[in-house]
């Protein structure tokens, strides 16, 4: 999807700018669990379903800390998942939390370099706790944007099947919004009418359209539906052409 394309487009970029051999980024789940979300580089070896938890490891004492790590010793490494005893290549690493203001730490980041490379130093970690804060941002951002697609694409999927169900019922229905637009207006309904309103038209323009036997009504309904209070129920038997 495009949330996994974004981050690993970031954690590429990432693993780039710090001179990584490989990479790996968790993220956190509603249970507090830390999820591997993506990797990139020899740090695709690691396990799909490998996660982290705050306070276990070095990686959980990072996200409990807030502060990112230098590990010179990869067996230590609590995010290789049990697999260092295979890894005698990897050098030093470095576990960046990803802190922002308002939910702490959401995930992270795992860059490890391979023996024979210049170690990580401590400038490389003030760096890192930086370049941190923007990942953090631009991650949360994305998430943000993306439970938000979601809750728009059910919204919109709700909407269409109580417009389909509307569409079916034997009786007129008019649906008005709180500003007094039409939504709704099923094809009984259209049929008293004896025309068909424009989405969003206002209920005034319905009303004053509407033939004279049901403007009245229609217009007690209406107002007092707008209004909260309760309208007293009225019958009317009308002959349509439909």
């Amino acid at each position: 999807g495009g949330m996994d394309a974004y981050l690993q487009l970031l954690l590429k970029r990432c693993a780039e700018w710090f001179d990584a051999s490989s990479a790996t980024i968790f993220l956190r789940q509603e249970s507090g669990e830390f999820l591997l979300a993506a990797k990139t580089g020899r740090g695709r070896r690691i396990a799909r379903d490998a996660s982290v938890r705050s306070g276990e490891g070095i990686a959980g004492a990072s996200i409990e800390r807030g502060e990112p790590l230098l590990v010179s010793d990869p067996e230590e490494n609590a995010l290789l998942a049990g697999k260092v005893s295979t890894r005698r290549d990897l050098g030093s690493s470095m576990i960046v939390p990803l802190m922002t203001p308002e939910s702490g730490c959401i995930g992270v980041v795992n860059l490890a370099r391979r023996t024979g490379v210049r170690p990580f130093t401590a400038r490389d970690l003030r760096h890192a706790k930086s370049f941190g804060r923007h990942l953090a941002l631009g991650v949360n951002n994305a998430r943000l944007f993306g439970s938000m697609n979601i809750a728009t694409t059910r919204a919109k999927a709700m909407h269409e099947k109580l417009g389909a169900v509307i569409a079916c019922l034997g009786v007129g229905v008019i649906v008005v919004n709180r500003f007094g637009e039409v939504t709704e207006c099923n094809p009984e309904a259209q049929g008293f009418l004896r025309h068909s309103p424009e989405r969003g038209a206002s209920w005034f323009d319905l009303i004053e359209a509407a033939p004279q036997e049901v403007a009245g009504p229609m217009e007690t309904v209406l107002a007092g539906a707008l209004s909260g209070l309760p309208t007293r129920r009225r019958v009317l038997e009308l002959e349509t052409d439909q």
